[in-house]
C-alpha cells in the first residue's frame, strides 16, 4: 500500500475509534433485537485488486453480543500464509454505553495453525480474538487489512449468512482494472431490499436493517433463498500461476494445462502392475472396481494445503512412493492409475456437503468446490468414486457429493454435469421381525434390517464400531421398548451390492402393559415415529425434503397360548404430494401380521404445504403408536 492508502488508512481508524461512541446498545432498533444473539452494526468490507498478482482486503466489522451464543458471530480472525500478510489488525471492545472497556493489538491476538488432524503439509494459520467477557451485552470493533498475490478468490458477499444474527448495515465494494475482466453473479436479490451501485471498475452493495432469523424446521439451507453475490476475474494468479478463463471450459482446460498435467507420471513398473492386475477382468466396470479397491488398500487420506499444493495435486509417482495423498493426489492417482489399463477418468471438483447438496453454479466459472472425486465412464453408466474414503464401496459416494452440479475436467476442457442422486426409494431400509410375546408379557425377537442409498450410508460404519458402541446405539436406536435387552449382533457390509444386513436378537421384559386380564402393547416395535415436526404460526421459508426416502417393515407376533385380540386398529392408507404412509395389522390363528411403509419424496415445497406435512406426520406418529388390546381367555 503507498504512502498516501496508508495514511487515509490510518486516518479512517482514528475517526472510527473517535465516533465509536455511537455504538450504545440504546442505540439499537428493537426489531433487530428481537430473536438476536448477536446484531452486526456495521460489516464494511472492501476489495481492491491493484493487479493481477495484487489483492488488499479492507475490514471494518462491529458486532453487539447479547450473550455467551452470541460470540460467534465476532468474526474477528484473518487467514494468512506465504502469499497472504496480515498488513493491520486491532479490536476495541465496546461496553452496553459505547464506551472502550479494551484495546486488542495484533500481537495479542492468538495466531495458530488451521491444519487439522489429517494435515500434513500446511502453512495456513489464522490469527483470531480470544475474549472473555466479563458482562453482556459488549461490542467489538474489528479492523484489518490483509494483502495476498492470489487474485482467484475474490470474497463472496453474503449479509444474511446465519439465524439469530441481525444486520444494522452491512457494505461490500470490489474493484479491479477493467482489463482483469472482473465478472458478478447475484443469486436471490430479491428476498431482501439491496442498494446496488455499478462503480467505475467495480460494484458496491448494501443492506441496512435486516432483522434475525429463526430457524425453521425442514427449510432450505440460508444459502439458497438469501442473497449471494460472487466475483471472479477473468484474469487471476494463484500461487504461482495465472490464470486467463471466461467460462467452465476454459476454466477445466487451465486447471488440465497448468496444474495436473506434469503430475501425470505413474512409473512404468506400476503401470504393468495394474495392467497385471485387471487382466482377468472381462468389463471396465470389473477393471475399475479392482483398481479403486487397489487404491483403498494401498493408500491414506492426509491434507495437503501448502503453497500451490493447496489446489494442485501431488504427483502421481509421489503418491505411488508415499503411499499417502489428500482428495486431490488421491483422485489424481487414480486416474493415472486407470489410464494405465485404458480407462478413461476424470478429475471432478465438487462442492461437498451432506445437508445443502451446493451446486457449482453452471453459468459463473471460478474457484468453487472444496473437494475432489472420480468419475469413470462405463459401458453402461458413469461411476463415481470418493478417492479418499477407504471404506465407501465401487460406485458410491454417499450423500456427501451426491445430487449436484460438478466440473469434471475433460482432456478438451471442463464440463458441468451432475452427480448420481440418491432419492426417495434409493434410499430404502427394510426391516423384518419375528417376535414371541409370553403370558407374562415379555417380549423376545429377532429383527433384521437391510439398508441401500443414503440409509447404507448413515448405518454400514456399525460394522466397525465396538462391541459396546453397538450395544449402545440398538438401546438408543429402539428407545421405545422398556427394559430391553440385547442379546446378538450379526452385521454384514456387502460392497458389491451396496446393501448393509443387520440382525439382531433381543428381550424386553413386560413390553405388555397389564391390566388384569387385558393388555395393551405397540405392534410398531422397531421403526416408530416417536415425535411430530414443530409448530409455526406464521411459517417464512418452503418445505424443504432434501432426499427423500422408503422404510418397509412386516413384523409377526407370536401371540401367548389362551389370549386373544379383542381389538385390531384399522388399516390406514395416506397420499400426499410429499409422502405417503400405510400400514395394517392382520391375525391370522395365534399370529399377528404387522405391515407398514413411509415414503418421503424429495423436493422443495410452498411453505403453505407444511402444515399439511405436519398433520401427515402426527397422523404417522399417531398410527405409529396404536395399541393393541390382548385378553387372556384362561
Amino acid at each position: 500500500m503507498n504512502k498516501f492508502k496508508t495514511l487515509l488508512f490510518c486516518l479512517g481508524l482514528v475517526c472510527f475509534y473517535s465516533y465509536a461512541q455511537n455504538y450504545s446498545v440504546a442505540n439499537i432498533p428493537n426489531q433487530l433485537k428481537e430473536n438476536a444473539n448477536a446484531v452486526v452494526r456495521l460489516n464494511n468490507v472492501k476489495v481492491e485488486v491493484e493487479d493481477r498478482d495484487k489483492l488488499t482486503i479492507y475490514t471494518t466489522r462491529v458486532v453487539t453480543i447479547f450473550n455467551e451464543s452470541g460470540e460467534r458471530f465476532i468474526s474477528a480472525a484473518e487467514n494468512y500464509d506465504a502469499s497472504t500478510k496480515i498488513k493491520n489488525m486491532q479490536v476495541l471492545i465496546l461496553n452496553e454505553d459505547g464506551g472502550e472497556i479494551d484495546k486488542i493489538k495484533e500481537k495479542d491476538f492468538v495466531d495458530r495453525s488451521v491444519a487439522d488432524g489429517f494435515s500434513l503439509f500446511n502453512d495456513n494459520r489464522v490469527k483470531y480474538l480470544n475474549y472473555t467477557a466479563s458482562r453482556y451485552p459488549y461490542t467489538v470493533v474489528f479492523t484489518s487489512e490483509v494483502k495476498t498475490s492470489n487474485t482467484a478468490f475474490i470474497p463472496s458477499w453474503r449479509p444474511v449468512y446465519s439465524y439469530y444474527v441481525s444486520v444494522q448495515k452491512d457494505i461490500y465494494e470490489v474493484k479491479a482494472p477493467v482489463n482483469l475482466g472482473l465478472r458478478v453473479k447475484e443469486k436471490n436479490f430479491d428476498a431482501i431490499t439491496i442498494t446496488k451501485r455499478k462503480l467505475g471498475n467495480g460494484y458496491q452493495y448494501s443492506v441496512s436493517d435486516i432483522p434475525a432469523i429463526k430457524p425453521e424446521s425442514y427449510s432450505p439451507p440460508l444459502e439458497t433463498i438469501y442473497p449471494k453475490a460472487m466475483f471472479a476475474l477473468s484474469k487471476f494468479h494463484l500461487e504461482g500461476v495465472d490464470g486467463e478463463v471466461t467460462d467452465w471450459q476454459s476454466f477445466g482446460a487451465w486447471m488440465r494445462n497448468k496444474l495436473l498435467l506434469e503430475t501425470y507420471d505413474l512409473p512404468e513398473t506400476t503401470k504393468q502392475k495394474m495392467q497385471n492386475l485387471v487382466a482377468d477382468k472381462p468389463t471396465t466396470y470389473e477393471k475399475a472396481k479392482a483398481i479403486y479397491e487397489y487404491v483403498q488398500q494401498n493408500t491414506r487420506y492426509v491434507s495437503i494445503q501448502a503453497g500451490i499444493g493447496g489446489w494442485k495435486p501431488m504427483k502421481a509417482s509421489e503418491v505411488d512412493n508415499l503411499g499417502y495423498g489428500d482428495c486431490k493426489a488421491l483422485t489424481n492417482y487414480t486416474k493415472n492409475l486407470l489410464d494405465a489399463v485404458g480407462i478413461e477418468a476424470y478429475y471432478t471438483i465438487v462442492s461437498a456437503d451432506s445437508y445443502t447438496k451446493e451446486n457449482l453454479d453452471t453459468d459463473f466459472a471460478s474457484i468453487q468446490g472444496n473437494h475432489i472425486i472420480l468419475e469413470i465412464p462405463t459401458e453402461d453408466k458413469d461411476i463415481w468414486v470418493d478417492c479418499t474414503s477407504q471404506t465407501n464401496p465401487f460406485n458410491f459416494i454417499g450423500d456427501f457429493t451426491d445430487d449436484r452440479n460438478v466440473l469434471v475436467v475433460k482432456p478438451e476442457g471442463g464440463e458441468i454435469v451432475k452427480t448420481v442422486a440418491y432419492l426417495n426409494d434409493d434410499n430404502f431400509q427394510l426391516t423384518t421381525a419375528n417376535c414371541t410375546l409370553d403370558v407374562d408379557g415379555n417380549l423376545n425377537a429377532q429383527v433384521a434390517i437391510k439398508t441401500k442409498g443414503t440409509q447404507y450410508d448413515s448405518r454400514y460404519h456399525w460394522e466397525s464400531r465396538s462391541e459396546d458402541d453397538q450395544l449402545k446405539h440398538y438401546k438408543k436406536y429402539w428407545g421405545n421398548i422398556n427394559n430391553l435387552t440385547i442379546n446378538s449382533i450379526a452385521l454384514k457390509n456387502d460392497k458389491d451390492k451396496i446393501e448393509f444386513a443387520e440382525e439382531v436378537t433381543l428381550a424386553a421384559n413386560n413390553y405388555i402393559s397389564f391390566s388384569g386380564e387385558t393388555g395393551l402393547f405397540v405392534a410398531n416395535m422397531f421403526n416408530n415415529t416417536m415425535s411430530t415436526p414443530d409448530r409455526y404460526r406464521d411459517r417464512q421459508t418452503p418445505l424443504y425434503i432434501s432426499r427423500g426416502f422408503t422404510d418397509k417393515d412386516v413384523y409377526r407376533i407370536k401371540l401367548p397360548e389362551n389370549f386373544a385380540i379383542s381389538t385390531l386398529p384399522e388399516s390406514v392408507t395416506l397420499t400426499e404430494e410429499f409422502g405417503t404412509y400405510s400400514f395394517k395389522v392382520e391375525l391370522n390363528g395365534s399370529t399377528l401380521t404387522y405391515s407398514r411403509e413411509l415414503s418421503w419424496i424429495a423436493g422443495t415445497y410452498p411453505k403453505e404445504k407444511y402444515d399439511d406435512f405436519r398433520k401427515f406426520m402426527r397422523s404417522v406418529s399417531k398410527n405409529d403408536n396404536a395399541k393393541i388390546v390382548i385378553n387372556n381367555h384362561q
